[in-house]
């Protein structure tokens, strides 16, 4: 055959072969399909709508109105190329979702891929922010279901919805239908948003790193940087993000820098050394660890960076209040990392850590020397302290009332209470500090009235202030009862009732009330310069070691003259012991019970009738120093009933009255 026929032919067949591999190439399925489902459910006869949005050509689904079965077949590489983002948007059974989807090599090499659809209603976001918990601090929840009451701790998933719903002004509501089986409480309305049935709320800390949590919401402890999402869910494995409402919080937790216990032996004096925290901790507040039964306290406290131009001082007041805390000038701020020195001045008994250095909770602390109060030096004895934060809030720009702000408070918070505008200064209201809040100080700034008109026939409703928690503080208010004759509505409440130790009353006026200030078995506080008028009862002392000082009881009126104050003895239906209390520089205008044993009663003013008993003591040694009526010599007491003589004119009588040994007289 002629050779440029064959070459013909040839060339007719490459290109003949080379067309048949390209219509092969081109004629190649592209499969992409899946299912589609809404709530959980087959969604059948959905709409599925594909785009290339690299082309911008689209294409429909097949699907039939049997199946949530859904499948589209391409020209393989005609219509999709590797890295193309193809746009799902999906609709049906009510709702509609839109999904993307990166093609691969792999998946071209492989005809195609699947793409399951879960519809779901479009996600709400009810509230996403920051909020800060504090360990230790606790909140109340009350089940809607019961109306029982439950302390909860602030570090939980629970506290975490509790301060975001503050935070946020949102509400939320729990039952306690699982409690008394698995100590679980449910939150079954977020936002006005009701459970229904198996549809409601649920929980996740963490989603989707960590596994879904197997506690119940109270119970879940809380890390700082978690973060706590609350979502509506259809069924036990819906996922937060198929879910139509969302809540999430991101979790701070406030923590302390705290040594832990000490030892014996111990012995006051000077410590020296450096701390370095783990992590950003504020503190404004240093708890010195005491030894057991005695007053162990810091005196002087300095920590500084001079690098960082940072330092904090704290001094003690003496023997009042919570002596055991004492209050920094400013807050400071421990930065991860850094090295802070010390300076820790003790007083009496201290607790004592017998290391050089020790890792302790929030970080590390290294003893330079320590210098007893004899001089004698040491380099591995550490001083046994907390740091820690206690905040402040302002009443009414913080909280409308003083309960709110109260309920809203953590152990050690101070309360500033202003009037809530130049015209109004009543906050009609019952207080109660419940036993969980420790330390909780309420202050007023300026002329701020308390007043309770409720009827005292229920447990503490009658008082105007009630006390449970230990080393609280109440100063500077006006506390009255709306009283103006006749029967007292708050019988038998009192102004301020104190049920818990270590507590301070000061600064207060308290009137037109059933009672003053009661102690009720209530131990180690301080009741200093209040004046209590128009009560029945102006104080009632049930308890021991308490320090009564510089306070007027009664005035000049009928009322007044008739009414009583009770040390000891009658209270309810039988004797209330009170013992080792000092009762000092007081005045009294109504009837007085001096009852109890080992109480040390001196430089008062008695007037009309007292019951004076025998177990306690009345005066001290006479010592130079002005004494309440204007004499030269502390001594005894004043009694109105006294009718002994001066003869020498030192201020004290000759004779002793009852058991008072140096009553005074008026010079």
């Amino acid at each position: 055959m002629n050779k440029k026929i064959i070459g013909v032919l040839l060339v007719a067949v490459v290109c003949i072969a080379v067309v048949v591999a390209q219509v092969t190439a081109q004629s190649s399925p592209f499969v992409i399909d899946g299912w589609v489902t809404a709530k959980g459910a087959p969604c059948n006869n959905s709409c599925v709508l594909i785009t290339n949005t690299n082309t911008s050509e689209c294409w429909h689904a097949e699907n039939n109105s049997d199946s949530n079965y859904y499948q589209l077949v391409l020209n393989g590489s005609e219509n999709v190329s590797t890295g193309d983002l193809l746009r799902f948007n999906v609709s049906g059974c009510n709702y509609t979702k839109t999904e993307e989807h990166t093609v691969t090599q792999e998946e071209l090499d492989n005809g195609g891929f699947m793409l399951n659809v879960s519809l779901v209603e479009p996600q709400e976001l009810i509230w996403q922010g920051d909020i800060t918990l504090v360990n230790g601090a606790t909140c109340n929840v009350t089940a809607h279901n019961s109306g029982e009451s439950y302390v909860i701790n602030q570090t939980t998933a629970l506290g975490a919805l509790d301060a975001a719903a503050e935070e946020g002004d949102f509400s939320y509501t729990v039952s306690d239908e699982w409690y008394a089986s698995w100590g679980s409480l449910l939150v079954d309305s977020i936002a006005d948003i009701q459970s229904e049935g198996w549809d409601g709320w649920m929980y996740w800390v963490n989603y989707p790193e960590d596994p879904t949590p197997m506690v119940g919401i109270n119970q879940y402890k809380i890390k700082d940087g978690d973060v706590v999402t609350l979502y509506w869910s259809s069924n036990m494995n819906m996922m937060p993000a198929d879910s139509p409402k969302l809540l999430i919080i991101n979790v701070s937790v406030c923590s302390v820098f705290d040594t832990g216990k000490g030892t014996y032996p111990s012995i006051s004096g000077t410590h020296y050394g450096t701390i370095i925290a783990e992590q950003n901790i504020s503190v404004n507040r240093i708890y010195t660890y005491p030894c057991a039964g005695t007053g162990g306290h810091t005196e002087y406290v300095k920590i500084w960076n001079e690098t960082r131009n940072e330092s904090v001082v704290a001094e003690w007041n003496g023997y009042i209040e919570d002596y055991h805390n004492l209050s920094f000038d400013t807050t400071l701020t421990l930065k991860k990392g850094v090295i802070y020195n010390y300076t820790i001045t003790t007083g009496s008994y201290p607790q004592i850590i017998h290391v050089p250095y020790k890792h302790v909770t929030g970080g590390n602390i290294t003893c330079t020397r320590f210098e007893d109060v004899n001089g004698k030096e040491y380099e591995n004895w550490l001083p046994a302290f907390r740091l820690w934060y206690a905040p402040t809030i302002h009443v009414p720009a913080d909280y409308g009332t003083i309960q709110e702000a109260i309920n809203h408070s953590s152990p050690g918070t101070t309360i500033i209470v202003s009037p809530k505008s130049d015209t109004d200064n009543v906050y009609n209201e019952h207080i109660e500090i419940n036993e969980s809040l420790s330390d909780i100080k309420l202050i007023a700034n300026g002329e701020v009235v308390i007043r309770n008109d409720a009827s005292g026939m229920r447990l503490y409703e009658g008082d105007q202030i009630t006390v449970l928690g230990e080393g609280c503080t109440v100063q500077g208010f006006e506390i009255r009862n709306g009283w103006t004759g006749g029967t007292y509505p708050n019988y038998p409440g009192a102004g301020v009732r104190l049920c818990s130790g270590n507590n301070t009353v000061r600064d207060n006026h308290i009137y037109n009330t059933s009672g003053g200030i009661v102690l009720e078995e209530s131990s180690y506080n301080t009741v200093e310069n209040n004046t209590i008028r128009n009560a029945l009862l102006m104080m009632a002392i049930w308890g021991d070691y308490n320090f009564i000082a510089d306070n007027t009881f009664g005035s000049d009126t009928v009322s007044d003259r008739v009414s009583s104050w009770r040390l000891g003895g009658s209270g309810d239906s039988y004797d209330k012991p009170a013992s080792y209390n000092i009762v000092r520089g007081n005045t009294f205008v109504g009837r007085t019970s001096l009852k109890g044993s080992d109480n040390q009663i001196y430089n008062n003013k008695f007037s009309v009738d007292n019951d004076i008993g025998s177990e306690n003591t009345y005066n001290i040694t006479k010592t130079p120093g002005t004494n309440i009526v204007g004499g030269l010599y502390l001594g005894g007491n004043y009694w109105s009933a006294y009718t002994g003589t001066d003869t020498d004119g030192d201020g004290i009588g000759d004779t002793p009255y009852e058991y008072d040994q140096l009553p005074l007289v008026m010079m």
